[in-house]
């Protein structure tokens, strides 16, 4: 009866997509959208809240129901922000976000060569799916 860390949920109850999902919003709908800002971090911080946003489609433990909303999330944000000032960064973001929570999700259900090593040392078959 070992305890379970509680990862991915802060203390307040906000999972940590939803957070990432907030933090990017407001990088690309105040940040990205001031011409002061261009040549500083948080200007650049909106692509990286993007792909942050796609890691976690790669998650095989991850509803269906939930990576549907991650991925409307990085659409809707990106689209939004698009719609308000095209900035080309922000369209490049979307982009490689995309390819990113594509790849993650055709490499499911490919064992990873190194799998076989771990699995031996704990015991399971080294597929995803055991």
């Amino acid at each position: 009866m070992g305890l379970q860390p509680r990862i991915g949920t802060l203390h307040a109850g906000i999972s940590d997509p939803g957070l990432t999902a907030i933090a990017t919003g407001v990088l690309l709908l105040y940040f990205n959208l001031d011409a002061d800002w261009d040549v500083w971090a948080p200007y650049f911080l909106d692509s990286c809240g993007l792909s942050a946003l796609a890691w976690p489609v790669s998650d095989p433990a991850r509803r269906p129901r939930s990576v549907a909303i991650l991925l409307l999330l990085i659409a809707v944000q990106a689209l939004f922000a698009l719609m308000v000032d095209f900035r080309s960064s922000i369209a490049l973001a979307l982009l490689v976000a995309c390819a990113l929570s594509r790849s993650a999700a055709c490499n499911h259900h490919r064992p990873h060569p190194g799998n076989a090593t771990l699995s031996a040392s704990l015991g399971t078959s080294g597929s995803p799916d055991s």
